[in-house]
């Protein structure tokens, strides 16, 4: 696994973690969220505007590429 830039981080979700309602969470929920947070102004949201992509490596497992470190 390999990092195109050179910041990267790879989150590995836990095989058991699920929303209240009983659905798995998942990489594609985790690269939704830094989506929507990359795009509000202020608060603390800093660190997901560096955020270039998110690659879905597996189902619980993302890798985040910066465009600079954090």
């Amino acid at each position: 696994m390999t990092c195109p830039t050179g910041f990267c981080l790879v989150y590995h979700i836990d095989r058991t973690a699920s929303w209240s309602d009983g659905q798995p969470v998942t990489a594609s929920d985790f690269a939704y969220t830094a989506g929507v947070l990359g795009g509000i102004p202020g608060g603390d949201t800093d660190g997901y505007r560096q955020i270039e992509q998110v690659d879905i490596l597996d189902t619980k497992t993302a890798r985040v590429v910066f465009g600079a470190p954090y």
